[in-house]
């Protein structure tokens, strides 16, 4: 999205997740909004990627969730 956009800002937050231990980062649907994946048992990528992305930008809001899925829905565990 980020090359359809040619939103060099987004490509620059996407790429420095991966730099900072995401799994996979993007652009949602047109922007400006960004997604990033991490594994949750890595609390210290978790912090910096937090960290990373509230440091270098003033008006950037970082929202943590988690993702659920089929398996840990039918089974009750945490994910």
């Amino acid at each position: 999205m980020v090359s359809v956009l040619n939103d060099m800002i987004g490509r620059r937050l996407t790429n420095d997740a991966f730099v900072n231990g995401a799994r996979a980062s993007g652009i949602t649907g047109s922007g400006p909004a960004i997604v990033v994946f991490s594994p949750a048992v890595s609390k210290p990528t978790l912090e910096r990627l937090k960290m990373w992305y509230t440091s270098r930008q003033k008006d950037v809001e970082v929202i943590e969730t988690k993702v659920l899925n089929a398996k840990s829905l039918q089974t009750n565990e945490a994910v």
